[in-house]
């Protein structure tokens, strides 16, 4: 991509190809510019939390050795667990962007997400517990498509992530599925 792009002003297949190879190159140039930014990014956003997981744990060995508060053990750990759940969100993130760029094949099946919305809600049943909020499933029958069921509950996984972030405290968040289809 650091190569001189070849240049040649003339109108014919030569002067097509050169063009074409600038193109490319510049392409390359932004692509490599955006991944390592986004190596950056992922460092900082891991070691954020893992600097407080390491922190977290040194006060807890401390507290517990020395006789502390259990009530203090016990916020100490629950705050291991959100950091924990954080880390666990990078890399799930990281891993989906990676096979985006292996082009990994998705699979290709039938999937109820009925079914699949409940399981992942029941991930989530915790985390929405402790910001208070209940997670509604409404799936009235079953709804199948075709999809690749990891690929279905990462969606899923990420909108209810979401929810919880954006949705009013103590609102309920509603998670329905159901299909749309014309017969021929």
């Amino acid at each position: 991509p650091e190569a001189p792009a070849p240049t040649d002003r003339g109108r014919d297949e030569v002067g097509d190809l050169a063009r074409a190879l600038g193109r490319m190159q510049e392409e390359l140039r932004r692509q490599e510019a955006a991944r390592r930014s986004f190596v950056a990014t992922a460092s900082h956003e891991l070691r954020t939390p893992l600097t407080m997981l390491q922190g977290t744990m040194e006060l807890l060995d401390e507290d517990l050795r020395e006789g502390g508060d259990l009530a203090d053990a016990q916020e100490q750990v629950e705050s291991a667990r959100g950091e924990l759940r954080r880390l666990s969100v990078l890399a799930t993130e990281l891993l989906d962007l990676s096979r985006l760029d292996a082009a990994v094949q998705l699979r290709s099946e039938p999937v109820e997400l009925g079914e699949i919305a409940r399981a992942v809600a029941a991930e989530f049943a915790l985390h929405a517990s402790d910001h208070g909020t209940e997670l509604v499933v409404d799936s009235p029958g079953p709804c199948w498509a075709v999809g690749d069921p990891a690929a279905c509950a990462r969606v899923v996984r990420i909108l209810i992530d979401n929810a919880l972030r954006y949705a009013p405290a103590g609102e309920p968040i509603l998670i329905s599925t159901s299909h749309r289809y014309e017969t021929v």
